[in-house]
């Protein structure tokens, strides 16, 4: 395996979904109840696929390619590729899904050359309609993340060292923290933040946090981290909104084929975790040593 570049993981199926530098696959690894691995490539696509992210529902899979300034979506068998958004992007870099409200976010980082568009975040329900800028004040937005319940977008800005949120509807932007020297990645999940910082010594940190609390506790590794996530099977649980709301599905209608949401289990209450559990047992997605 190369260098990786960008991964989403489905809990409930124990699938993890990536892609690497250099190479336009999206590919498939499964832990099997044999307790053995399959791989398997899903879809190519030209150039590198810098970022993706998977419809846990369906089975969509949504990403960014470093050809085109576009983002598309495929079945969850690679079939049916479709170019989602290609009008009014200029540098996509991030795609966010938030399934259970049908909603998805992306990051646009504008013209590079410093005369057009700056960055902006956009949103937009996940079939391509309604589509809306949420906010265009940050200089590099990374990590795009949806708060559990879907109704708030959380972010880091590298450019300002920043970690910001903004509700879905445009309302209630704030900073959650700022200072942050050397920001890397971010991600949210849970109510915790975590993010990650290189210092001018090339030491790596991660960081994590109450998203509520102004307290913040790291740790150093010995590792080059490439993308930074946190998943739980708690995450993962619910289904579609109302038909009010808006969800995709691909297929050739001639051959009767569509992409239908899998059964769910209802959301459930839990106990948030400590931070100390939070390091145990939650996933944070690690690349290869130095």
């Amino acid at each position: 395996m190369n260098q990786l570049a960008s991964v989403d993981y489905l809990v409930q199926e124990k699938t993890l979904y990536l892609s690497e530098l250099g190479n336009g696959d999206i590919r498939l690894l499964r832990l099997k109840e044999s307790g053995k691995l399959s791989w398997r490539k899903i879809l190519s696509a030209k150039g590198t696929v810098i970022d993706l992210a998977v419809d846990w529902l369906s089975g969509n899979i949504y990403w960014i390619d470093s050809e085109n300034p576009h983002i598309n979506v495929a079945s969850s068998k690679g079939q049916y590729s479709t170019v989602l958004f290609s009008n009014n992007l200029s540098h996509p870099t991030c795609v966010a899904l938030h399934p259970p409200t049908a909603i998805m976010c992306f990051v646009d980082l504008g013209s590079q050359d410093g005369g057009g568009r700056g960055s902006s975040i956009n949103c937009a329900s996940m079939d391509g309609i309604r589509r809306k800028v949420l906010w265009q004040k940050s200089q590099v937005p990374v990590g795009l993340t949806f708060s559990d319940s879907g109704t708030r977008v959380y972010w880091a800005d590298t450019g300002r060292g920043l970690i910001e949120s903004i509700q879905q509807d445009g309302s209630r932007y704030r900073v959650d923290r700022k200072g942050i020297q050397g920001l890397n990645l971010f991600t949210y999940g849970q109510s915790m933040m975590f993010w990650t910082t290189i210092d001018d010594a090339q030491i790596t940190k991660v960081w994590y946090s109450k998203a509520e609390l102004s307290e913040n506790r790291w740790f150093q590794v010995d590792l080059k981290i490439v993308d930074l996530k946190v998943y739980s099977k708690l995450s993962q649980q619910g289904a579609y909104p109302d038909k009010t709301h808006s969800t995709l599905a691909l297929g050739k209608l001639e051959a009767g084929k569509r992409v239908t949401p899998k059964a769910a289990q209802p959301l459930q209450a839990a106990k948030p975790p400590t931070l100390d559990m939070w390091v145990q047992k939650r996933r944070i997605i690690l690349s290869e040593k130095h």
